[in-house]
């Protein structure tokens, strides 16, 4: 979960209020197992075993001094609900390299594989512990 989508979450949240000073994590896997659905998403009837952590609980301070909180949830079977992204862009409506043309001419800042790695072992690291990390 927070390889991709937390992740993804917290870079953009601070790619637009700022850097973490100092952080504490709570880290809990709610769902053991997961059952494994079609493209229909009917059941296969296969349930795999799940380990890795299905909810983080992140506090902190910004370097602004600004103080945050927030809390990531997968794998919630009562709410019914599902995410399925299934998407075919024709080649004229893919303006992804007028981003990067952005990017290479200095226009845009944009996140870096650096900074995703950093948030990761940071939460990993801090859920481990048990205690506050200051950055």
């Amino acid at each position: 979960m927070v390889d991709i989508l937390g992740g993804h979450a917290l870079d953009l949240f601070t790619y637009i209020l700022g850097h973490i000073s100092s952080l504490t994590v709570v880290a809990k896997n709610q769902v053991r197992a997961c059952t494994i659905t079609d493209l229909d998403v009917n059941t296969t009837g296969e349930v795999i075993p799940q380990s890795k952590p299905t909810q983080y609980c992140v506090a902190g301070v910004l370097e602004s001094g600004a103080p945050f909180c927030v809390h990531f949830q997968a794998g919630v079977p009562e709410t019914e609900f599902r995410l399925i992204c299934q998407a075919w862009f024709p080649v004229e409506e893919n303006r992804s390299g007028l981003l990067w043309e952005a990017v290479a001419e200095g226009k845009e800042s944009y996140a870096t594989l650096e900074d995703a790695v950093r948030i990761q072992e940071v939460l990993v690291l801090q859920s481990e512990e048990g205690r506050r990390v200051d950055l």
